[in-house]
Parts: C-alpha cells; sequence; structure tokens
C-alpha cells in the first residue's frame, strides 16, 4: 500500500477542506515531514486514516481517554452552526495496492445538542481504478471492509504508528511487553491462522476418538484416553506457566518502582545502587549455572560411560583378543564347513572320512566358528567400544570442566547473594521509617518473585516429563493404531485426525521459532545501522525469546537490556519493528509496502542516533511519514534529510485564530525559513 494523498474535512483541528500529499517513491524521494507545534493535529493525520480505512474512532493510545473526548467532528464548526443541526465530516484517501489506485470516503455525522455533541457514521465509497483501467464503485460497507482488510489486516494497523511512549514500552521488561511483541508478531505473519487450525484438527481428532470409544480396542481406548489427559495437562501447564511469567515480570516491576522510592533518599541511595548492580550480577551468574546445567544434560548419556569404563574395558579388551586371533571374523565361513562334513570332501577333492583325524579337526573348526550373526554383532561391539575408548579421555575433560564450571558459578552466586543479604540490611537499618517501610515491602515482593521463581521451575520440570510421557503414548497409540487400521475405518480417520493436530502443532513450533530466529537476526542488523557507536561496542544482538520478551545481549553474550539508556531503548524498538515489517514482507520485496507513521520519535535520541535514523530508515520503509514538532525536527536534522535524497514533501500544521488547524505545504527548500536553529530551541 502506497499513500498518496489525504483529505479531510471538518475533522478534529482541520476546519474546512485540507489536503495532504505525501512522498511515495520507495527507494527515492519517500519521506514526507509533517510539522508543527503540540496539539496541531500530527497525530490526527493518522487518526484520519486509521478512520478512513477501518472506520475505527479510537486508537491503541485511547485506551485511557473517556470517549466524549473523542469528538471527531470539528468543534468550531458545530459551534457555528444553529443548534441541533446536523454538520457534515468526511476523510478521504488516495492509495495504490497491487496495481490498482483506489479512492476511498468515508463520512460521518456531528451535531450539537444539550446533551452534547452527538456523532454517527454516514455513507462510505471506494472508487478503485483497475489495472485494465476501468473503474468500479462500491459502496456496500461489508464489500468495502473486505476489500480493505485483504489490502491491509486491520491488526496491523497499530504497528505502524510509533510515539515515543509506545517506543519505550516495547523494550520495558514486562508482561506488557511480551504482549506487545507476541501481538505484533501474531498480526503481521498470520500465526494465530495456524493456532486456530491447531485447536481445530484438535477439535476433530477428539470427536473421532469419542466415536471409536472402547468399541473398538480396550487397550486403544486406554492410551487414546491418556494421551487425551496428557495434552490438557500440558495445555493447563502452559497457561500456567505463562501467568506465573506475567506474575513474575509484575513483581519485578515493583521492585523497580520501590527502589526507584528508595533511591530518593540520599544517605542510601549509593546503596540501593549497589543492591540493584549486584542483583543483575547475580542475574547473570545463574543465567550461566542454568546453561551449565542444560549443558550438563546434553552430556548425561556420554558421561554415564564413565561409570562402566571398567566393565566396557575388559569387554573390549576380551572381543580385541579374538580379533586378533583371527577368531572374530572367522577365516572360514560356517556355510562352508558345514558343506565339507555333509560332502565328506575337503575342498581341495580329498576324501574326508568321518571319525578320522580330519574329521575331528574339522568338528573343533566347526564349533569355534559359531553363529555368524553373534560374530557380526560382536564386531559392531567392538568398533562401538572402540569408539567410547577413544573418546573417554574428551568425555572425561568435558564432565570436570562443566562440573568445575557450575562449581565455580555456584561459589560466585553464593558470594554475591551474601553481599546483596548486608546490602538489604544496611538498607533496612537505616533511620528513615518510610525508607525502613519502603524495604519491607521490597523484600515481600522479593520473597513472592522467588516463590513464583520456584513454581516456574517446578512447573517447567513437570512439562518436560508430560512432552516425555505424550511422546510415549503417542508412539504406543501410533503402533496400536496401525495394527488395527486396516480393519476399521474410523480408527483409521482418528489416527489421521490426531497425526494432523500433531504435525500442525510441530509446524507452529518450529515456524515461531524461525521468526523470532529471524525477527531477531534482522533486528540485529537495522540496530547496527541505527546505534550510535558507542553501542555498537556495548550492544551486540537482538533476541525475541520463547516467552516472545525482547532482549539485547553484549558482546560477552550476557542479557543487556536492564542496562542501556534511554535512547538505546528507543534505538532498539525502532530496530524491532522495521525488522517485524520486513519478516511480514516475505521475499518479494525489501520493505514492507505500508507507511510507516513515527509521532515524537526523537525525544530522547542523541545527535548521532537522530542522524543515523534519518540516514536509513527511508530505506527499510516504502514511506516513511515524519510527525514532528520544532524540538526534534530542526535545521540540522533538515539537512540530514535532504542530503540523504530521500524527502519529498513537507507539511506545516499551521494554527488560526479559531484554534483550528490548517495545512500549508512547502517546498524542501523552503522549508529551512520554518525550522528553528539548535540555539533557539
Amino acid at each position: 500500500m502506497i499513500l498518496e494523498k489525504l483529505t479531510l474535512s471538518n475533522f478534529r483541528q482541520f476546519k474546512g477542506t485540507q489536503q495532504i500529499e505525501f512522498a511515495k517513491e520507495p527507494g527515492g524521494t519517500n519521506a514526507t515531514v509533517v510539522f508543527g507545534e503540540n496539539g496541531r493535529g500530527k497525530t490526527t493525520i493518522y487518526r484520519a486514516l486509521i478512520f478512513c480505512l477501518f472506520g475505527d474512532r479510537r486508537l491503541s493510545q485511547d485506551d485511557d481517554t473517556p470517549q466524549q473526548e473523542l469528538q471527531l467532528v470539528n468543534t468550531t464548526v458545530l459551534r457555528e452552526a444553529a443548534a441541533n443541526t446536523p454538520v457534515s465530516a468526511y476523510v478521504e484517501a488516495e492509495f495504490s495496492a497491487n496495481g490498482e489506485r483506489h479512492v476511498l470516503r468515508r463520512e460521518l455525522r456531528g451535531m450539537l445538542t444539550k446533551e452534547g455533541v452527538l456523532e454517527e457514521l454516514g455513507p462510505i465509497r471506494l472508487q478503485i481504478t483497475l489495472r485494465s483501467g476501468n473503474t468500479k464503485i462500491i459502496e456496500d460497507p461489508a464489500e468495502v471492509d473486505a476489500i480493505v482488510q485483504k489490502i491491509l489486516d486491520r491488526r496491523m494497523k497499530d504497528y505502524f504508528l510509533f510515539d515515543g511512549e509506545r517506543i519505550e514500552r516495547l523494550t520495558r521488561a514486562s508482561g506488557q511487553q511480551r504482549q506487545e511483541i507476541a501481538k505484533g508478531i501474531r498480526c503481521l505473519l498470520n500465526v494465530d491462522a495456524l493456532e486456530k487450525a491447531i485447536k481445530v484438527a484438535k477439535r476433530v481428532s477428539d470427536g473421532f476418538e469419542d466415536q471409536v470409544g472402547d468399541q473398538i480396542d480396550v487397550e486403544r481406548a486406554r492410551l487414546a484416553n491418556q494421551l487425551r489427559e496428557v495434552d490438557n495437562k500440558i495445555t493447563g501447564v502452559k497457561a500456567g506457566l505463562n501467568e506465573l511469567a506475567d506474575e513474575v515480570e509484575k513483581g519485578i516491576d515493583e521492585k523497580r518502582r520501590l527502589d526507584q522510592l528508595l533511591s530518593e533518599y540520599a544517605e542510601i541511595r549509593h546503596l540501593v545502587e549497589q543492591r540493584q548492580g549486584a542483583e543483575a550480577e547475580l542475574a547473570s551468574i545463574e543465567q550461566d549455572m542454568q546453561s551449565f546445567l542444560e549443558e550438563m544434560r546434553s552430556h548425561t548419556a556420554k558421561t554415564a560411560t564413565l561409570l562402566v569404563m571398567p566393565t566396557v574395558s575388559a569387554v573390549f579388551a576380551g572381543i580385541d583378543q579374538r580379533k586378533k586371533r583371527g577368531e572374530i571374523p572367522p577365516e572360514i565361513r560356517r556355510e562352508l564347513i558345514e558343506k565339507i562334513l555333509e560332502d565328506h570332501k575337503c575342498i581341495c577333492g580329498h576324501e574326508v572320512r568321518e571319525g578320522s583325524e580330519a574329521w575331528q579337526h574339522i568338528i573343533a573348526w566347526h564349533e569355534k566358528v559359531g553363529d555368524p550373526a553373534i560374530h557380526d554383532a560382536a564386531l559392531d561391539l567392538w568398533r562401538y567400544l572402540s569408539d567410547v575408548m577413544s573418546k573417554r579421555d574428551d568425555i572425561c575433560d568435558k564432565a570436570h570442566m562443566l562440573l568445575f564450571q557450575y562449581g565455580n558459578a555456584t561459589n560466585k552466586a553464593e558470594s554475591v547473594g551474601q553481599k546483596i543479604e548486608r546490602l538489604d540490611e544496611r538498607i533496612g537499618s537505616s533511620n528513615r521509617q518510610d525508607a525502613k517501610e519502603l524495604e519491607e515491602q521490597r523484600t515481600l515482593v522479593e520473597l513472592r518473585i522467588r516463590g513464583k521463581e520456584a513454581h516456574r521451575v517446578k512447573l517447567g520440570e513437570e512439562l518436560n516429563d508430560l512432552s516425555s510421557t505424550r511422546d510415549r503414548v503417542a508412539i504406543q497409540l501410533e503402533e496400536k493404531d496401525e495394527e488395527l487400521r486396516r480393519s476399521n475405518v474410523l480408527v483409521a480417520r482418528a489416527r489421521l485426525a490426531r497425526r494432523i493436530h500433531d504435525v500442525l502443532s510441530s509446524v507452529h513450533t518450529e515456524f515461531t521459532s524461525e521468526i523470532r530466529n529471524l525477527i531477531g537476526q534482522y533486528a540485529s542488523e537495522h540496530l547496527r545501522q541505527f546505534i550510535d557507536e558507542l553501542g555498537r561496542h556495548s550492544i551486540e544482538r537482538v533476541v525475541v525469546d520463547e516467552g516472545y520478551a525482547l532482549q539485547v545481549y553484549g558482546p560477552s553474550g550476557d542479557p543487556f537490556l536492564a542496562n542501556i539508556s534511554s535512547g538505546q531503548r528507543q534505538i532498539t524498538s525502532i530496530a524491532f519493528i522495521t525488522a517485524l515489517a520486513r519478516c511480514a514482507c516475505g521475499t518479494d520485496s525489501p520493505v514492507l509496502q505500508m507507511p510507516l507513521f513515527m509521532d515524537a520519535p526523537f525525544g530522547r535520541l542523541s545527535s548521532e542516533h537522530r542522524q543515523n535514523l534519518i540516514s536509513a530508515l527511508p530505506e527499510v520503509c516504502s514511506q516513511w511519514i515524519l510527525l514532528a514538532t520544532d524540538t526534534e525536527f530542526r535545521r540540522t536534522e533538515a539537512r540530514w534529510l535532504r542530503d540523504g535524497g530521500h524527502w519529498g514533501r513537507f507539511v506545516h500544521l499551521r494554527s488560526t485564530m479559531d484554534g483550528s488547524t490548517v495545512v500549508e505545504e512547502t517546498s524542501v527548500s523552503d522549508a529551512f525559513a520554518v525550522l528553528s536553529r539548535e540555539d533557539e530551541v
């Protein structure tokens, strides 16, 4: 979708009819600057577009705003009209999509009454110029909504207007952050459609299982019921883990708030800061410990061979001796010896009489040769044990190293934990009663967090056990169904439905994992483009973890999100958003065909960050619409944008005497006369 023009008539601050044209050459002059003071209607432009496309009167940022404050019809026009006289307003958007040009107009009416302002939606009209040059007009609201939905999923709209607060929220470690990021991934990449398919497949599978019941085979019915029970338990445990994760995040937010309050007391501020540093260090150590534990678990099978190494060595030596003596494999095949005994004739042609000395030697040889299958198995065992013996030292060294690393980390964690306890005591013994109360609250919150974390670990172990049980039962049920499949069509259907569900679940797991990795890769690339030189040395990569939390890592591989500045948080959020858009566009285009609105994005950014964003963003967006005030977009930023060759249009929102806003378009070269110098801000 390429936005060409937006016309507003009596909409919010815009009295009368106002038009805004947008720069629209992807990769070329695709940046539009909408410039104005606070309250002049910059966000209204985006609001007008969303209203025109979807009929929505609220944005995500309006959650805490009362409905009466979200009036869309211009207040001045309403007051100028006679009482109880309707006033018409509309928004018209001109845009191209899929090689076709669209002109969409949505109207509404407002009326000022004694009870306040009443508003209602008016007619809608969509004119489409087809590739053939023919034109068709659609006025049925449902049909228009369906066409717009195909062009732009309405769930995506909130991911293309970013204000400073929302950008900050995306990198704030909290349950809300995970929900925001999970929602973005689901909406843009249609993951929820796959999840719906999984739920449908589960219902179909359960339906077939209910039909089969125990009428076919009692053992099969038992396995099917057991599998269903395990699936239900897994669903419950996963829900519990998500709930615990949210509660832990809330606890961490509460701790952060209490620390902020405690740090306001000058006499203990240094202690609070030391404790925050120690807790961050402890979290990093505990993460290392978890990594060592996981690595030790993965080496359990190999390490277990060390316990039976004496037996392994003895068995290997015995087989090796027989191999050296030529007993394994035998010099002559058993079949040849048996043929000699049967024919009473040697391979050289001489007769071998039964009971003779030669006959006795051949009999002994026959007994010595044994079963060839046993010899083959012995050779396979010899090869396997040989491999085990050759890797014995490596396995031993690895086990010692992991145990040493884990023990070292445990000692560090204990030392840092003791340091935190001493700091807790010093902070809690402050002479200020209010500080003591805050510290007591913090201690209770810390205890709750630890309890939730312990419960989460327990549930995680339970989930692993349940997953193993499910795999085992599913295999048993699959084997039983294979036995019954040929004789019963209903069993075959139940089996097929279950396999479809399992395959879809597997696809979902792999797809979301790949998508998270891809978004992290793209976000890391964009971050290196956007961030300043200092940030490049301190932030190595961006990761979206299994819980959909956004995290950044430093060069040492440690989590670093809690330590980055507010400006770096903004840059990281923008990198994530552009990565999400890049992922959603697939392989057909390097950028998403959707205008990216940014409202006041430079508030906390340094000069180098601003310059990097202004240079790089037009390259990763089909259209960039910058909504900026005079404190954010000055002559310096204007020169950076102009010199990059992407600045196509400059729109100035100017206030009138009656408080309305008028649109004045100025050429890029003349825009500098409107903008402030740095020393004027």
